[in-house]
């Protein structure tokens, strides 16, 4: 019954997918310029110290990446994220992209995805040709 109960949600997690990637990503063009990076707070440790950092202008996605769109790219690559690792203590607790609030519960379709490190949305991101 799992199985079959899989194999239908990846299949429209796949389907989903293929019309999310045929369709034009919106994208908000942000301009270069300064922002203020980091917090001087004392219990703030691993945001410190508060600077001035200067970005050249970029392009981002108006929306978040959707576990639909996240699927999509699974599937056509096979990759594998930091948290569904062997070591990886989320992996231990059962989290992951797949199952982001317990082990026997399936992201939903059209939330944003959670439980990918910088590498994975780097990995999404060059697939997707961002």
């Amino acid at each position: 019954m799992h199985l079959v109960l899989f194999i239908h949600i990846m299949a429209l997690l796949l389907f989903s997918g293929l019309l999310y990637a045929a369709n034009p990503i919106d994208t908000v063009s942000v301009p270069a310029g300064p922002f203020t990076m980091g917090y001087d707070h004392p219990r703030a440790t691993d945001e410190k110290p508060e600077r001035q950092v200067y970005l050249s202008a970029f392009a981002i996605d108006r929306h978040e990446v959707t576990n639909t769109a996240y699927a999509a790219f699974v599937v056509a690559t096979g990759y594998r994220t930091a948290a569904e690792d062997d070591d990886a203590p989320e992996r231990l607790d059962g989290l992951s992209w797949r199952h982001p609030r317990r082990p026997d519960a399936v992201a939903a379709p059209d939330h944003p995805v959670v439980y990918v490190s910088w590498r994975d949305a780097d990995a999404y991101c060059n697939w997707r040709g961002g």
